[in-house]
């Protein structure tokens, strides 16, 4: 007998492969990757943007109120500074004006008295003083002889410029 097939109007050939690769075996459960990992990864991103939005909002924040807060306090600091200022110049020309009794024997009629000889005294022995100071605040200094509290009364009006007042506009006197 022969050994050849015989077709009998049934085809049983198979074909060969295709000569493209197949698509790669499926990964194992522990590779996969799923949806949901992105997904929370990126839901941790926007909270980690949110708490950075939320820490610099209150830096501004604080950074706006300790100036202002910073700006008034340093306010104080000078306001208390002037007052200082006032009352060591007070104390200098206070000084200046016994300094000027004890060559003259009286007290001028006027603060400029302690720069120039303006009362024409023949035992003015100055300049007491360069200059007469104006009070922190560019005021004049107010010398009164024969003073109401003491021999002189010397006194800066404060910020105001006006007398009495409370705080910084207080006056400020020889006679404290």
């Amino acid at each position: 007998m022969d050994n050849t097939p015989q077709f009998q109007g049934q085809n049983n050939w198979n074909p060969p492969p295709p000569p493209f690769p197949q698509s790669p075996p499926p990964l194992p459960p522990q590779q996969k990757q799923s949806g949901g990992a992105a997904k929370t990864c990126l839901i941790i991103l926007l909270v980690v943007f949110a708490i950075i939005g939320v820490v610099l909002s209150t830096l501004i924040v604080l950074g706006i109120f300790s100036t202002s807060i910073t700006a008034s306090m340093q306010t104080k600091h000078v306001d208390k500074a002037k007052i200082g200022t006032a009352r060591s110049q007070i104390q200098l020309l206070d000084q200046a004006l016994d300094n000027y009794k004890l060559e003259v024997g009286t007290y001028p009629s006027d603060l400029q008295g302690l720069v120039m000889n303006i009362d024409q005294s023949e035992k003015w022995n100055g300049p007491y003083l360069k200059t007469v100071p104006l009070d922190p605040w560019g005021y004049e200094y107010q010398y009164y002889f024969p003073g109401e509290h003491g021999v002189f009364d010397l006194c800066s009006l404060g910020a105001d410029g006006m007398e009495g007042g409370e705080g910084i506009n207080a006056d400020i006197t020889n006679w404290w």
